[in-house]
């Protein structure tokens, strides 16, 4: 048997490929609506996917399951909520817009680090 893994992660990041990693290891690179089947050495495995410096939480799948990588989109709001401060920051007189916006940037990079794509069982319908 093997575990299917689907990218469907749309418009955001669909430019360059994500790393897949299952157990640790590298297997290969998924494009945006690519479909691939790891063959399963074990009963349960650990996959995680990355791409630069985002990536997603480990989660263990079972023999037989099909599960989907997409992107979380509170991630999504976080970074186009930190630019838009970025941008009225820059064209107003109000440093503290910057600042904040600065500081959702770094917030968005640390939670992204994690969080940027979630790995959930595919939805049936």
């Amino acid at each position: 048997m093997a575990v299917t893994i689907k990218r469907r992660t749309g418009m955001i990041g669909m430019g360059s490929k994500i790393d897949l990693k299952v157990d640790g290891q590298l297997v290969t690179k998924l494009k945006n609506n690519e479909v691939y089947q790891v063959d399963a050495k074990s009963k349960e495995m650990k996959v995680k996917v990355n791409q630069w410096f985002f990536g997603s939480p480990e989660k263990s799948v079972t023999d037989g399951q099909t599960i989907e990588v997409k992107t979380n989109m509170m991630a999504i709001l976080l970074f186009f909520v930190s630019f838009i401060f970025l941008f009225a920051g820059s064209f107003t007189s109000q440093p503290i817009l910057l600042v904040l916006a600065l500081a959702l940037i770094v917030c968005t990079i640390v939670f992204g680090g994690k969080g940027w794509f979630s790995i959930v069982q595919e939805s049936q319908g």
